[in-house]
């Protein structure tokens, strides 16, 4: 058998494009602060609306002249914002803030996504000063309206967010359990814009122009099939899985049209040129990782892993679904499981009848768009439709109960994905070659990939205890062993958004440690090195005072006293009372009262320290 890398000339000048962005990426400088607030003026290139606003991202122009993308957040919808839109708006444009030593890394996820400041707008200080009419940005315009039509046919709700999300990209429209239980499934690609649903469309196309072709005009539904797809991506956002997939599907029609010779391989590589070409920083975003890895994996094993003799076509193409879906996992299961840290473990099971009836779900979604625009009804279009999604839903449900249905809590450093590629490629050339050398690397490269992962997998004292950077509440964790508590000065009425939000920040750190969920501390606790008496918390040879209203209980010796956001008082009569090592300002006090504090401890000469955020 040819192994499908036999002949890749593109192959240099990837590896080359992929070596240059990593070096600019790594010499490249932090953009700089930005003080005060400012007048901007730019252009949207996405919007996305949830219950508490709109979140636009905007390429616009520093007062130095130099350009930067701003994710913006506009707390209203009853003025929608669209792609293409010219908008001027007054803000503080804000860098990502470095996470704290325990929370998770937004800013990372953010500057991976090429966004480079923040900021928040509020409603009446931006204004839409222009709307592009261009062909690009009234396609892209088509992705909300396209959701719109759905919502106003006869879907019901969760098949019709399952169709937004499969057809448009936008799965923010999804629950957050559906979200989670396909993801546990081992299904959550088909919520992402992938090549699975470039093709569904392209066969759906091809379908519909079958009798075009009949007609002896061979070349033009190919060039029609290739315009509709471009356009699709153009509709979607041209995330990088999208654009991958109609750059490949582009190079077999043309392949097809000139009579020229196609190679997999080599449509693959010509996609990750002409994306990073255009759009560097995509090299660092996951669905990019992910959806080169998945296609190269799958030209590379999932042909030597199915023996059906192709006379037997039935039986071919059904084990062609495990086959392929073995060989995708292959590629993609180190990097999602770094990415996003878990892995499920029956994803073959979800994977192969979802796979099988998400075809006919889009096909119907594209018939009930075509309805809705010509005004016509189509409710048993909608209805099988809603028993599709039905099933699909009950095998999600029933795979995310099976015991041991997701491997949770998986961190592992970055580089043990150099050694696992190289298995992947010692592994290939292996199947293909059939030499000793070969089997040996392979061997080689398994034992190196797990030696490395033992060697840097995470270890952890039993407990743990630190103070977070809250803003309305001053808040504490405390861990011991798979147990974890949250010491807050919040009112109980808030206190399960108070943990709800923390789970939020700090996700990584409980899940790496193995903890499913934060619990509130009771008033008196007494557990491993932590005692809690009220307001006073002893951890190990440490006592800490809370002070968060302005009656003053004088106690026995204080290391640290945490002055709080509801401490309005003098300062000076903390260490009078209490007579601390130290003062610890907290995040939550009112900036203008944090520093008349800072100053009256400064000039008297008390030791302290800010948990302000810098």
């Amino acid at each position: 058998m040819k192994p499908p890398f036999s002949y890749v000339p593109l192959l240099p000048a990837a590896i080359i494009m992929v070596a240059v962005i990593l070096i600019i990426h790594i010499f490249t400088l932090e953009p700089p602060a930005i003080m005060g607030k400012e007048r901007y003026h730019g252009i949207v290139k996405r919007s996305k609306t949830n219950d508490t606003g709109q979140h636009l991202t905007v390429n616009t122009t520093l007062p130095g002249g130099q350009r930067a993308t701003v994710l913006l957040t506009y707390p209203t919808v009853s003025i929608p914002v669209s792609p293409g839109d010219s908008v001027s708006f007054s803000a503080t444009l804000n860098l990502p803030a470095h996470p704290d030593m325990y929370e998770n890394d937004y800013a990372s996820t953010l500057r991976r996504s090429g966004i480079e400041y923040t900021a928040f707008v509020r409603p009446d200080s931006l204004d839409i000063t222009d709307r592009s009419n261009s062909l690009y940005w009234r396609i892209r315009r088509l992705q909300p309206l396209i959701g719109d039509m759905l919502k106003q046919s006869d879907l019901d709700t969760p098949s019709c967010e399952f169709l937004i999300a499969t057809l448009t990209g936008d799965s923010s429209i999804l629950p957050e359990a559906t979200r989670t239980r396909f993801s546990s499934s081992g299904v959550a690609h088909v919520l992402a814009l992938s090549g699975l649903h470039v093709g569904i469309i392209a066969i759906v196309l091809s379908i519909v122009l079958f009798p075009l072709r009949m007609t002896g005009k061979r070349h033009l539904p190919t060039a029609i099939i290739i315009v509709a797809l471009w356009s699709y991506a153009v509709m979607t956002g041209l995330s990088p899985s999208v654009t991958r997939a109609v750059i490949m599907a582009s190079t077999i029609g043309l392949g097809f049209m000139l009579k020229r010779r196609y190679s997999s391989f080599n449509a693959l590589l010509l996609a990750m040129i002409i994306i990073l070409l255009f759009d560097p920083i995509a090299l660092f975003q996951p669905g990019f990782q992910l959806s080169f890895s998945a296609v190269a994996s799958i030209l590379i094993f999932s042909m030597p892993l199915n023996n059906i003799n192709l006379k037997n076509r039935s039986l071919y193409y059904i084990v062609s679904l495990i086959t392929v879906t073995i060989a995708a996992t292959l590629g993609t299961a180190m990097t999602a499981a770094y990415h996003f840290h878990t892995f499920p473990s029956y994803f073959i099971l979800a994977n192969i009848p979802v796979i099988i009836i998400l075809p006919f779900i889009i096909s119907g979604g594209i018939v009930i768009l075509i309805a809705e625009a010509a005004g016509i009804g189509c409710s048993a279009v909608c209805q099988s439709v809603d028993f599709l999604y039905r099933i699909i839903d009950s095998i999600t449900t029933s795979v995310n109960m099976l015991p041991g249905a997701t491997i949770k809590g998986i961190y592992f450093s970055g580089w043990t994905l150099i050694p696992y590629f190289a298995t992947m490629t010692a592994l290939a050339l292996s199947i293909f070659y059939r030499r000793r050398i070969w089997y040996l690397l392979s061997a080689v490269s398994v034992i190196s990939t797990m030696t490395i992962l033992m060697a840097t997998a995470p270890h952890y004292p039993e407990e743990e205890f630190f103070i977070t950077r809250a803003t309305y509440e001053t808040s504490a964790i405390y861990r011991h062993k798979k147990e974890a508590f949250l010491i807050t000065t919040a009112a109980p009425q808030n206190a399960m958004s108070v943990i709800h939000a923390h789970q939020r920040r700090f996700g990584d750190f409980l899940s790496i440690r193995g903890i499913d969920s934060l619990r509130i501390a009771p008033d008196s606790l007494t557990l491993g090195n932590i005692t809690r008496i009220d307001n006073m918390l002893r951890y190990k040879d440490k006592t800490y005072q809370f002070v968060h209203n302005d009656r003053l209980e004088p106690n026995k010796h204080v290391d640290y006293v945490v002055v709080c956001r509801g401490f309005k008082g003098d300062i000076l009569d903390i260490a009078r009372t209490f007579s601390p090592d130290s003062i610890l300002l907290s995040n939550d006090l009112h900036p203008r009262r944090h520093n008349r504090y800072l100053d009256s401890l400064q000039l008297h000469a008390i030791p302290h320290r800010s948990l302000k955020k810098p």
